[in-house]
């Protein structure tokens, strides 16, 4: 599916935070940091294409450290409301067994916004690319009418 030409926007990078066993405290610290470096190389892809993305594990990295209190159901109820306003989506690998990123791909779908697999990285900068070229062309259209 091919991404909407309205307003530049951003990617949501989705994945799992969490691992498989769902725990969220310090006893797993090393496998959140692991899913957390794949979404943050999932970022710096992006940035290195100069397309704007939203990576969750970023907006709370440790936070099962520094904010143990704060429920997990906390966070996807934050980021669904980011979410929203995302143009697409990109999966980091390990999403099929995440329940926070399997719900955000059911509401992306829900929502119409194009989801890309791990390893479309290349599909997504194209289709970037050619929506913002779409968006400059009709901004260019209106402009010469005036």
């Amino acid at each position: 599916m091919p991404l909407p030409p309205s307003g530049e926007g951003f990617v949501y990078i989705a994945g799992p935070y969490r691992p498989r066993s769902g725990t969220h405290d310090v006893s797993v610290y090393d496998e959140i940091h692991a899913n957390i470096m794949r979404a943050r190389d999932a970022a710096h892809f992006l940035a290195d294409y100069d397309i704007p993305f939203f990576c969750p594990h970023l907006n709370s990295t440790h936070f099962e450290i520094t904010a143990p209190d704060v429920p997990p159901e906390f966070w996807l109820r934050m980021d669904m409301t980011i979410l929203i306003h995302a143009k697409a989506v990109w999966l980091v690998s390990g999403w099929e067994e995440s329940t926070g990123a399997l719900t955000e791909v059911e509401a992306a779908s829900r929502m119409d916004i194009p989801v890309y697999l791990p390893d479309a990285g290349l599909l997504l900068v194209t289709d970037w690319r050619a929506r913002l070229g779409a968006l400059e062309g009709t901004i260019n259209a209106i402009r010469a009418k005036e």
